[in-house]
């Protein structure tokens, strides 16, 4: 028997949304874009148009109005750094899986906290960092922490 698509909404239309996250859901077999935020309703409006979302009020400028749907059964969030938090755990709260560009939070406290929420609810937590596995990060490593080319390690900020 098929089964339906998981339904994803994207929070944010920035450029990081329009050019490798809604395509990529357009490509990946058993997911589909449900549904847009974006703070100017007419943007959402346009973005949800182009990458073709399936629900039938797919374009959304209120978070709650957004996150109120019970056919919206992911997101990816590609809002401002400093709004991470408080999107992350809205979804959380309500059982939604999240993928979230990096960074994660802004703030320890805003880190723990979401953790926190995300596994009472036994919610999948993912945060999209697309340079990790990068040719060149590959073959710095071995450089800085194996073969000490480059010198010792001596802090790392994160």
């Amino acid at each position: 028997m098929k089964q339906d698509p998981l339904r994803f909404g994207i929070i944010g239309t920035s450029n990081i949304a329009d050019i490798p996250r809604a395509p990529a859901l357009q490509r990946v077999a058993g997911v589909t874009l449900w549904s847009v935020l974006s703070r100017e309703h007419a943007r959402a409006e346009q973005f949800a148009r182009k990458h073709g979302a399936m629900s039938p009020h797919p374009a959304y400028s209120d978070l709650s109005d957004f996150l109120s749907d019970p056919q919206l059964q992911a997101v990816i969030i590609t809002s401002p750094d400093n709004l991470h938090g408080q999107h992350i755990l809205q979804r959380a709260r309500a059982g939604k899986h999240v993928l979230v560009e990096k960074s994660l939070v802004t703030s320890h406290e805003e880190g723990a906290e979401i953790i926190s929420a995300c596994r009472k609810r036994d919610v999948k937590l993912g945060v999209s960092m697309h340079l990790r596995w990068h040719a060149a990060h590959r073959k710095l490593h071995p450089l800085i922490l194996e073969d000490g080319v480059l010198g010792k390690l001596r802090h790392i900020r994160i």
